[in-house]
């Protein structure tokens, strides 16, 4: 098998990237009625761009942090969502001028000219700003110093104005506008050498720079960017259902571990890291892949998530030893393996579904009001540093006036629990906290990934469209 390459590993994304609007497009009617029948909840229809921070599909499910944030809106309202799928910030700016839907959605930036032609919502979320270029090429230092002929940006109002502010003298003829591409086609590029310079929010380009390995941040361009969801002029009543929707969501801190579930773990892997998991995925993955499925379904597990907490303990590899005589594909303990029969912790088949077995019985355990994701990642500190320090964590998270049923809170108390002014005064003493919190972190790095190298193997696509003039040869 050839070894992975950054090449390669780019190569996968740009298909996914090509097809995001393929997989994320649902039958579409037109603007939606907001007058329907007593026993039908009225149509929220949202044009919402399609990008891995904000709406795609995985395993036939809408994902993305904006449209679980529309969907908890919608349901908050009494209607129903109907995403209208698009593929540039103009786009979904143009549907809403035409009256074709009701909100257009997916981490737009504020802009001064928002208020003239639309209703404006409050910041849901604060994120900064950068100018990316590539590692081969000169590191600029700020905007006024650049040739604005360098810069290409697609055509997000914010971004544009953050360009006329600097040069006003260039407006409309300084930089590349391109009308047709994303930002996230623009990031690609950068890193292919095709685009010098672009402007990308840091949320936006935390989803995909694993992808990416010459990419660099070069410098922030302003203050922080408000995130804002936009309406027809008229419609207020809508705007303002929206504003208190997020100071709800602000207030009992949903809209924190909203944030984090889709974040959080972000930019934690180095590439190497990166490089060695997805040559191992391509060499080593697919001997196991079956077993890491059969035991996700017995015991209700994600089989992606089983299979990475499985990559984190041995590398897929079932003859691993750890100096504290762990062993195994899944690293199991001696008295783990009695409990469940284990007669050979070397067998991958019985490791795994040991494993699988010990996972679920630690989530089945836990408090009902802790939800996923966050059930499966307190379970995985069980998992490795045994349940009395979980209960620990909990405690102190009570202590602390935090919610002991959120992992942002809950992995705060861990850390915590390190420190001597706090493990003294616990039943089960200093934990590995810092190195639990690592492990985990890791997982969801590898299980997102996973997740579109997957996508990019069970789903076959034609070239770009778009990118046109990428030659073979740089693919």
């Amino acid at each position: 098998m050839k070894a992975t390459s950054p090449k390669h590993l780019c190569h996968i994304f740009i298909v996914l990237l090509s097809i995001l609007p393929l997989i994320a497009c649902q039958p579409q009617g037109e603007a939606g009625n907001k007058s329907k029948t007593a026993t039908q909840p009225a149509t929220l229809k949202v044009a919402l761009r399609v990008n891995p921070a904000s709406y795609y599909w995985r395993d036939k499910k809408a994902v993305g942090f904006d449209y679980r944030l529309l969907q908890a809106f919608a349901k908050k309202i009494g209607m129903e969502l109907k995403v209208v799928p698009v593929a540039t910030v103009a786009e979904a700016l143009e549907r809403l001028e035409q009256k074709k839907v009701d909100i257009a959605a997916g981490a737009l930036s504020h802009f001064s000219q928002a208020e003239k032609k639309f209703s404006v919502s409050d910041s849901y979320y604060q994120t900064d700003q950068y100018l990316i270029y590539r590692l081969s090429d000169t590191v600029p230092k700020r905007l006024n110093e650049l040739s604005l002929v360098d810069v290409e940006i697609s055509a997000n109002p914010n971004h544009i104005e953050v360009l006329e502010a600097v040069h006003p003298e260039q407006k409309d003829s300084g930089w590349q506008l391109q009308k047709n591409l994303d930002s996230q086609q623009l990031v690609q590029m950068v890193d292919l050498g095709l685009v010098r310079y672009t402007l990308v929010e840091e949320h936006e380009l935390s989803t995909v720079r694993l992808f990416y390995p010459y990419l660099r941040t070069a410098f922030k361009t302003s203050a922080q960017v408000s995130l804002v969801w936009l309406f027809d002029k008229a419609d207020s009543d809508l705007r303002n259902k929206a504003n208190a929707f997020f100071q709800e969501m602000k207030k009992n801190r949903q809209l924190d571990r909203l944030v984090e579930a889709h974040f959080g773990h972000l930019g934690r892997l180095s590439y190497a890291e990166k490089l060695t998991f997805v040559g191992l995925v391509e060499r080593r993955l697919g001997r196991y892949k079956n077993i890491f499925i059969e035991a996700a379904a017995e015991y209700g597990l994600d089989w992606q998530f089983l299979a990475c907490v499985a990559y984190q303990e041995s590398h897929w590899n079932p003859r691993a030893v750890s100096p504290t005589g762990v062993k195994g594909m899944m690293m199991l303990t001696q008295e783990v393996s009695k409990r469940y029969g284990i007669s050979n912790r070397y067998d991958a088949y019985q490791s795994i579904m040991g494993g699988a077995r010990y996972l679920a019985e630690i989530i089945r355990q836990l408090p009902s009001q802790i939800t996923e994701p966050d059930r499966s990642w307190m379970a995985l500190i069980a998992y490795l540093v045994g349940y009395g320090h979980l209960n620990d964590a909990f405690r102190l998270t009570k202590k602390r006036g935090a919610k002991p049923n959120f992992w942002i809170d809950v992995s705060a108390s861990l850390k915590l629990l390190e420190k001597p002014e706090w493990y003294q005064q616990s039943k089960h003493g200093k934990p590995r906290g810092g190195d639990a919190i690592t492990y985990i972190n890791n997982v969801r790095n590898y299980q997102y990934l996973l997740t579109w190298l997957e996508d990019s193997i069970v789903i076959e696509a034609p070239r770009p469209h778009k990118l046109e003039a990428l030659a073979p040869s740089t693919l």
